[in-house]
């Protein structure tokens, strides 16, 4: 099995206002010919198609004539797409009733069950062997590989059951991090605080150790009396 993977396309990017529309094309007829000349089984696009979450007209139709043109000339090719943080997830799914009769599957939005746990299950993609049915009942769990949106798994099944516990080990810890820094603030507070004081303290001991100045009619009444 051949897996080609690239990622960071940013189609629709300019460069110091100059449009890199020439250099995308240029790389996507590179892209194509290279699936094709090296009979590429699996093509996975890891994030940031597009430069930004709402894509011109001009690069939407580079995008979608790139995946139709690759798709005819390599019908056996399976293609998985991933969401990236310049990427608009809803819209880069939009099209997936479409893009799933091309074999192409496109992950962005991370959704959740009933429970409120991300769906594991919609995150794994499986990969198919060249020649392997596709239906549930041509499958054969040695002609597929898997494929998550999030990380590749090696163990799928034990890393999916230790998922919520990393989450949770990286929650605390995150927790612990965000206490010692809380406490360090509260010391800087106190020890600020405390200066303060100091520096209060300091000055109003200057200030009854200067000789006060007396008027001197007012001390000869008070003799008097």
């Amino acid at each position: 099995m051949k897996i080609l993977h690239t990622a960071d396309w940013h189609l629709g990017q300019t460069f110091y206002e100059y449009s890199r529309y020439d250099e995308h094309v240029r790389f996507l007829d590179w892209l194509r010919r290279q699936i094709k000349e090296r009979k590429i089984d699996v093509l996975l696009v890891a994030g940031d198609i597009f430069d930004g979450p709402n894509p011109s007209a001009e690069s939407q139709r580079l995008y979608y004539s790139f995946l139709r043109r690759v798709t005819a000339e390599c019908p056996a090719l399976q293609i998985i797409i991933i969401a990236g943080n310049h990427d608009s997830a809803a819209r880069l799914e939009a099209p997936n009733p479409l893009l799933e009769e091309m074999n192409i599957t496109v992950r962005g939005v991370v959704k959740r069950d009933a429970d409120g746990d991300i769906d594991l299950a919609h995150l794994i993609i499986p990969i198919y062997k060249p020649g392997a049915g596709r239906s549930q009942a041509d499958i054969n769990i040695n002609d597929i590989a898997v494929s998550a949106v999030l990380a590749y798994l090696d163990a799928l099944e034990t890393q999916a059951e230790n998922l919520p516990q990393e989450l949770e080990k990286t929650a605390e810890k995150a927790n612990t991090e965000r206490t010692e820094v809380s406490e360090k603030v509260a010391l800087m507070q106190a020890n600020e605080r405390l200066h303060q004081l100091q520096e209060q303290r300091r000055a109003e001991r200057k200030a009854s150790e200067q000789p006060q100045i007396v008027n001197a009619d007012e001390f000869l009444k008070n003799i008097n009396k």
